[in-house]
């Protein structure tokens, strides 16, 4: 490890952003600079599902974001999905905003690394099983980013099937 990355994680510990035990830990390389699908994914779903405690919600949740891999108006895999900007009115906007601000480590900790994983790898299961699903945005204030076919709530999210075909 170098001296730079010891700096960085002896800030992190100080800001009260990561316990002191988990400073050492295998996962954290994989929380800073996600590159793996899985890592991606996990990523996300723990930032946009922050706070919900219905396992219902956060697996619709990650298949939703999981959905969007392949389609013409996002990434071909999981990372660039999740690290996707566009340009809109001269303003670069992130499809999730926390990527932008790098938010990657706050409050992370193996158990929740762990949980996570365990409903990423279940939505990818259902999306194996039954196909993705067609609501390939979601957002918590109820109003669709994207016009919108249908909109369906579960949990704090409304999930948008957008009118054009992403296919």
């Amino acid at each position: 490890m170098t001296s730079k990355t010891v700096g960085l994680w002896a800030l992190l510990v100080m800001l009260g952003w990561i316990h002191p035990s988990y400073a050492h830990s295998s996962f954290k390389k994989e929380i800073l600079y996600p590159k793996t699908s899985n890592a991606c994914a996990v990523s996300a779903v723990y930032h946009e599902g922050r706070g919900v405690k219905s396992k219902a919600s956060r697996i619709e949740l990650a298949r939703s974001i999981l959905s969007r891999v392949g389609h013409k108006e996002f990434g071909k895999n999981t990372c660039s999905v999740i690290k996707q900007k566009t340009v809109i009115h001269h303003h670069i906007v992130c499809q999730f905003s926390w990527e932008c601000r790098r938010q990657h480590i706050r409050d992370w900790d193996p158990h929740t690394y762990n949980e996570v994983s365990l409903i990423v790898n279940r939505a990818r299961k259902l999306n194996r099983l039954y196909g993705p699903i067609k609501a390939t945005y979601f957002t918590s204030n109820n109003t669709c980013p994207v016009p919108s076919i249908h909109r369906y709530k579960k949990g704090p999210f409304t999930f948008c099937i957008p009118k054009k075909p992403s296919l």
